[in-house]
Formats: structure tokens, C-alpha cells, sequence
């Protein structure tokens, strides 16, 4: 998969049967529909991808949500960016991740054991807490943490 401004794709590939599909969207949310051509394609040729998968969201209490939110640097330098920072926020009752390198929303339902999950994109975070007890790094794709410089 990938991603840049204005762009979604993804390939998946079976080397054993010399199956594809490659999807490419023409716009920086495409993640939902890629899913549902992928989905309707794997379900005509019985491949057994993207099945659905249910899952139950749980409560959780708005000052939970307020210990999480901030500033996050992710663990590595990321070419042509350098410090990789995102914003984690609170958006209608439900956390809310801006990426402002390619200013694109991503919105988490609660599963419980401060797991979350974005519906559109399928990816799932956990928070951490530090050796105080504040949460201060979370899972996506790598590692963010919490920006103490801007506490």
C-alpha cells in the first residue's frame, strides 16, 4: 500500500497462485472504497480477504480521552520530513489522530484496554503508559510519543 497527496493505493499479491489485485484511488481518503473493491473482488474469486470483521465498541469516559491527547513524534526520521509529528485530539466524543504532513483525519472508536480502532482505515492503536503512569506512546504503523517538549 500507500499513500501521497491526492492518492490511495494498495496491491496485494499471491505469489503460491500468481493472484493480484492493485487498487489506486485518486484521493487522500480512498481507504474505504479500496476496501470494498478489494472485498468484492476477493468474495468473486473465494481469495478469503478483508472479511468482515466485528467488533464491539466499549465506553469510555471523556477525561480517559483528555489524558491521551497531544503533540506525538513518531519513533523514526522520516525522509523528506524529518521529526514526523501528528496531533492527537478529541472530535464529537471520539479520539481523533490530524496527520498535518498530509493534513488528513483519522477518526477511532474505543475497543477497551486502550485499544482503538479507525473504521475507515482498519488500523488499530494501543496507548501505553510510562513508568509514572501517563500515557505517553502509542502504536500505528511504528511508534509515537508524546512530545514532552510541548507539555
Amino acid at each position: 500500500g500507500g499513500k501521497n497527496a491526492g492518492f490511495t493505493n494498495d496491491m496485494i499479491a499471491f505469489a503460491h497462485t500468481g493472484n493480484a489485485i492493485i487498487v489506486m484511488t485518486s484521493a487522500d481518503q480512498g481507504g474505504a472504497l479500496m476496501e470494498e473493491i478489494i472485498r468484492a473482488v476477493s468474495n468473486f474469486y473465494d481469495w478469503g480477504l478483508a472479511k468482515v470483521k466485528e467488533v464491539e465498541r466499549k465506553e469510555i469516559g471523556q477525561d480517559k480521552l483528555k489524558n491521551l491527547t497531544g503533540k506525538y513524534l513518531y519513533n523514526e526520521q522520516v525522509p523528506g520530513i524529518g521529526n514526523y509529528f501528528i496531533q492527537v485530539n478529541i472530535k464529537d466524543g471520539q479520539l481523533a489522530i490530524h496527520d498535518p504532513n498530509d493534513n488528513t483525519h483519522y477518526r477511532f472508536i474505543y475497543l477497551g484496554n486502550m485499544k482503538f480502532l479507525d473504521l475507515e482505515q482498519n488500523d488499530e492503536i494501543t496507548f501505553s503508559k510510562d513508568k509514572s503512569g501517563k500515557y505517553t506512546k502509542f502504536n500505528m504503523n511504528g511508534q509515537f510519543y508524546f512530545d514532552k517538549m510541548k507539555e
